[in-house]
């Protein structure tokens, strides 16, 4: 039988640890938003300066609408 959340398409939480805990890849020391408010179409551009975290070759991946 289906719980209500994951009917509704919603994960079950889980715990996260400190050990769990590793620094970011990346950094974002600095973020610049310019936003146009418009009641029909309000338009948002952000400037990101971003910065390796270490000596790596992993991608910087965004994940955003």
């Amino acid at each position: 039988m289906l719980d209500l959340q994951t009917a509704a398409g919603i994960a079950t939480p889980h715990a996260i640890r400190r050990e769990d805990y590793r620094p970011p890849d990346w950094l974002v020391p600095e973020v610049a938003l310019n936003f146009e408010l418009d009641p029909a179409a309000t338009k948002v551009r952000a400037r990101l300066e971003v910065r390796r975290n270490g000596d790596h070759n992993r991608p910087l991946r965004l994940d955003g609408d």
